[in-house]
């Protein structure tokens, strides 16, 4: 009994470590093929951008438009990720 739970142990902290590094992956590969994320549009193209959340006291636009868009904007970005990504893995295996 004690074994199994060692080596369960042991699958759980490899797939942690599989996790982050995917992330990592992730993460550096956006970084490296300039993907805008359309939700820091306005941040990116704003050096004195203030965030919304600044004005809570303030009457503003409703967030479920903002929220619509942006849903719709990030499935897209989601969608050309997973294709570009799915593309160097087939180049990767052909190779």
């Amino acid at each position: 009994m004690g074994e199994k739970w060692k080596q369960e142990l042991l699958n759980g902290h490899e797939n942690q470590n599989r996790i982050i590094c995917d992330a990592f992956a992730l993460h550096n590969y956006i970084r490296l093929s300039k993907v805008l994320d359309p939700a820091f549009r306005v941040i990116d193209g704003d050096p004195n951008f203030i965030p919304p959340e600044a004005f809570s006291d303030v009457e503003c636009i409703s967030t479920q438009e903002v929220d619509c868009m942006s849903t719709n904007e990030m499935t897209k970005v989601h969608n050309d990720i997973t294709t570009s990504l799915m593309a160097t893995r087939r180049q990767h295996r052909v190779s």
